[in-house]
C-alpha cells in the first residue's frame, strides 16, 4: 500500500502540471484535449477538498505533490515559484504530521534532513538555505520523525533509515552507522514490497551486513560455502529489485550465471540478465553492448552462426542455432584474432549455450567448443 502511495503522489504533481484549481497551476502538457485536463483538476480539486477538511491522508499527498514541484522549479531554475510552493508543501506536510499520518510524518522528516527552519511549524528560511549543510541536531529531528513514521508502517521511513544507518564511512550527516539497525528497517521495506528497498535489502543479505560473526557462522556456514549461501539467500531479492528496472541487480545475476554461483553454468540465463542490465541503463552492462555491436565483431558473429546454421541444417530438424555473441577478442602468437562468444541455440533435449573459440587465420574462421 505504502508503495502506491509514493505512485500516487508523482500522480498528482503531474496533475498539478495540467491544472488551473486554485493555485494558478498554468502549464499544460502539448496534445492534452480539454477532457484530460478537466478530469485533471477535477482530481486536484477533490484532494484539495479532502486536505482542506482536514483528510490527513489527502493532506500528506498535497503536501508531497507542492514538494516535487517546488523540486522541479528549482532544478528550472525557478526560486520564486519554487519557494511559493514549498511554503505550500510544509503546511499540509505538517498538517497531516500533527495528525500522526505515516507519510505525513515521514516527509516531515524529509523536511528536517533536507532543510533548515527553527520552527518545523513555519516556512524554511528560503534565503539562506543550507543544502548541504552537516548538522546533526537537524538529522536528531528528522531520525525522530522517520522513526515515528516507520514505526506506524511507512516504508519509505523505513527504507530511509536503513540507508542512513547502514552507511559504509563510519556516519552519515553526523549520524554514526548502525548495521544492525540498517538491516532491521531495510527488511521491513522490503517485506512491505517497497520497489525500491529491494536491492538495498539484497545487498544487506549478500554481504552478511548487520549480523555477529557467530550469526553468520550459524545461519550460512563458514568460509567460501557460507559466502554462496548469502549470495543464495539474496537471491530473491535481486530479482526482484532486476524486475523493478535495477539495472545493477541484473548485472549481478549475470555474474552468478557465468561464475556457476548456483550449481549450473547458465550462459542462456547469464545472456539473459545482461540484455536487462543494459536495457536498464548499467553502465557496465552499456559497456560489453556497445563492444559486441562494433561493425567488425557483428560482421564476424554472423559468419560464425551462418556455418552453424548449415552444419546443423545437414544433421536433422533437432538442431538450430539462433544467436553467435562475442564476449572477446584476442590475439594469436601470430597476431591473428581469436574470437570468444557462446552459441545459443535448440537441440534435441532443449536450450543451449555453448563457449566458443574460433581463431582465424588467412581470412578463414575455424570454431570449436572450449
Amino acid at each position: 500500500m505504502n508503495h502506491l502511495r509514493t505512485f500516487l503522489i508523482g500522480a498528482i504533481a503531474f496533475l498539478f502540471c495540467m491544472s488551473v484549481s486554485n493555485f494558478a497551476f498554468a502549464e499544460t502538457q502539448q496534445g492534452e484535449s480539454p477532457e484530460s485536463k478537466n478530469e485533471a483538476a477535477a482530481k486536484v480539486a477533490e484532494m484539495l477538498e479532502k486536505a482542506r477538511a482536514g483528510n490527513a491522508e489527502a493532506q500528506a499527498f498535497i503536501g508531497g505533490a507542492f514538494w516535487q514541484r517546488a523540486e522541479f522549479l528549482f532544478d528550472e531554475h525557478r526560486r520564486d515559484e519554487a519557494w511559493k510552493y514549498e511554503e505550500q508543501a510544509f503546511h499540509w506536510i505538517n498538517a497531516a504530521a500533527d495528525q500522526e499520518d505515516p507519510l505525513g510524518m515521514y516527509l516531515r522528516g524529509k523536511m528536517y534532513e533536507e532543510f533548515d527552519h527553527n520552527d518545523v511549524r513555519g516556512a524554511p528560511k528560503i534565503d539562506d538555505l543550507p543544502f548541504h549543510e552537516q548538522d546533526p541536531t537537524r538529522m536528531q529531528y528528522a531520525i525522530h520523525w522517520y522513526e515515528r513514521a516507520a514505526e506506524s508502517g511507512e516504508s519509505l521511513a523505513q527504507l530511509r533509515l536503513g540507508r542512513i544507518f547502514e552507511a559504509r564511512t563510519g556516519s552519515f550527516k553526523g549520524v554514526e552507522r548502525d548495521p544492525f539497525v540498517a538491516r532491521k528497517w531495510l527488511k521491513m521495506a522490503a517485506e512491505q514490497d517497497l520497489t525500491s528497498a529491494y536491492w538495498p535489502y539484497a545487498q544487506i543479505v549478500m554481504n552478511g551486513y548487520g549480523l555477529t560473526k557467530e550469526e553468520k557462522v550459524n545461519t550460512y556456514g563458514k568460509g567460501e560455502n557460507g559466502i554462496n549461501n548469502r549470495i543464495k539467500a539474496s537471491v530473491p531479492w535481486t530479482q526482484k529489485a532486476a524486475a523493478a528496472g535495477n539495472g545493477e541487480a541484473s548485472w549481478y545475476m549475470r555474474d552468478w550465471y557465468l561464475d556457476n554461483t548456483f550449481g549450473q553454468f547458465n550462459r542462456i540465463a547469464a545472456e539473459y540478465w545482461l540484455r536487462m542490465s543494459y536495457k536498464q541503463g548499467y553502465f557496465q552492462a552499456e559497456d560489453i553492448i556497445r563492444w559486441q555491436s562494433q561493425p567488425e565483431l557483428l560482421a564476424i558473429a554472423e559468419v560464425v552462426l551462418d556455418s552453424y546454421k548449415q552444419a546443423f541444417a545437414n544433421m536433422d530438424d533437432h538442431w538450430e542455432a539462433k544467436e553467435f555473441v562475442i564476449r572477446d577478442k584476442q590475439l594469436s602468437r601470430t597476431n591473428d584474432p581469436i574470437y570468444i562468444g557462446i552459441l545459443i541455440g535448440k537441440g534435441p533435449n532443449g536450450d543451449f549455450a555453448t563457449r566458443l573459440k574460433c581463431p582465424t587465420k588467412d581470412g578463414s574462421i575455424n570454431c570449436s567448443e572450449g
